[in-house]
């Protein structure tokens, strides 16, 4: 019964537990935040010194981290699992999304190549120096970063629940074996294998000898 249980629950994700009002509740809380909230962009204009200094090596820390990780994750001898190759692509979309907003904050804020400002909700105007286009298709590419950070939080979300899940039923087959009873018994006395009964025979003679 513990082990049925376990199969019905066990094999969805954490946040699926709850049931399908649970997940009609988040939904209608994730539209909500959506339509409410403000914008929050990643390539914005700062001031000295968290514009030219912490701003942009936040930037490229991050992005040797992420090539560290999806070293390590690559290298010949580790163990391949689907929750850790989502992490990696996860990763390259990091180190994409990272470049991106570098680049248009590169371009906007200690460069002064481009002006922009924004005159509505969905409308940027773009004023790039000496009136080149090639810098303003950069800098509009360069300001999608969004398209490549919401992958990689998906495929980073991804990995960790694909992980959770194996870790869970690892553990619940590690349960199941200490409780079921023909386990204990296959492995046999404490001080021989299975069947061995050599030593309570030579026990017995040795009394009935004496």
């Amino acid at each position: 019964m513990a082990k049925e249980h376990s199969n019905r629950s066990g094999g969805y994700p954490f946040f699926f537990r709850g049931g399908r009002a649970v997940c009609l509740k988040l939904a209608g809380v994730a539209v909500y935040l959506a339509a409410t909230a403000a914008p929050a962009m990643a390539a914005r204009p700062n001031g000295h010194p968290v514009g030219v200094v912490a701003y942009p090596f936040s930037h490229l820390l991050f992005m040797a981290a992420m090539a560290v990780l999806i070293y390590r994750l690559s290298r010949r001898g580790t163990p391949v699992r689907p929750g850790w190759i989502a992490i990696r692509y996860s990763a390259i979309f990091f180190i994409l999304w990272s470049a991106f907003a570098f680049t248009a904050f590169f371009l906007e804020d200690p460069t002064g190549w481009i002006a922009a400002g924004r005159i509505g909700s969905w409308t940027l105007h773009i004023e790039p120096a000496g009136k080149s286009m090639f810098l303003a298709w950069i800098y509009y590419l360069a300001r999608l970063d969004h398209l490549l950070c919401v992958p990689a939080m998906f495929f980073f979300v991804l990995g960790l629940v694909r992980l959770s899940a194996q870790t869970r039923s690892r553990t619940s087959d590690d349960s199941d074996d200490d409780d079921d009873p023909s386990f204990g018994a296959a492995c046999g006395p404490a001080n021989g294998p299975a069947g061995d009964t050599s030593g309570d025979r030579a026990e017995s003679e040795r009394k009935g000898g004496v």
